[in-house]
């Protein structure tokens, strides 16, 4: 029942995106290692008009160091073959390179992982790129494979109640509309393309 109301309204009331400029091009080759192709061309898809050298692709993204708790948490599977890797570097090398990704439509505010010293690769975007059953069919739910450091600073996880309330739910409602419907607004997924660990960001519609 509650299945049937949902899609009742996600056909009233449809993600917050604009409708599609014409049918899908052929896939798109990613400029960088941080954006799977698969993400890349869906990007090429949703826009059309040409966009300033310095548009923001990657607009106030916020990188997290993977712990030590999420690296053993997370779930591990296969890197694709011969998938460019992001290259090591510090902090605030690593938040130079999102601002250097050439301009298109692009994701606002998400949480972006980082994990074996470099970028993890956003591999779906809002249910766009490569598909969450095929993620699962591999590595099972990703309810819980956040960062704990996204949760401390976007959930308001204010005390340790707070936060293990949260890290109890993790992605799980988002994750579920996401199987159910095929698209969710608020929702990144990566993979460290050097480990092989995925991640679960939020991010802004």
């Amino acid at each position: 029942m509650l299945t049937t109301i949902k899609r009742a309204l996600l056909a009233l009331f449809p993600p917050s995106r604009p409708p599609a400029p014409g049918p899908p091009p052929d896939p798109a080759a990613s400029p960088v290692p941080w954006i799977a192709d698969e993400v890349w061309s869906a990007w090429q898809y949703w826009g059309s008009d040409p966009l300033p050298p310095d548009f923001p692709t990657i607009e106030y993204p916020d990188l997290f160091p993977a712990d030590a708790a999420d690296l053993e948490r997370v779930p591990r599977g296969e890197v694709p073959a011969g998938v460019p890797v992001p290259p090591p570097g510090r902090y605030e090398e690593l938040v130079q390179l999102l601002a250097k990704t050439p301009p298109s439509v692009g994701v606002r505010h998400p949480a972006w992982p980082m994990c074996c010293d470099r970028l993890a690769t956003l591999i779906n975007h809002q249910g766009d790129g490569v598909l969450l059953e095929n993620i699962e069919a591999e590595t099972g739910p990703l309810d819980r494979a956040f960062l704990i450091q996204d949760l401390r600073s976007n959930w308001n996880c204010t005390t340790e109640a707070h936060l293990a309330d949260a890290m109890s739910r993790g992605y799980a409602d988002l994750l579920k509309a996401l199987r159910e419907d095929g698209v969710v607004d608020g929702i990144v997924i990566f993979q460290c393309r050097s480990c092989g660990r995925f991640y679960v960001g939020g991010c802004h519609p």
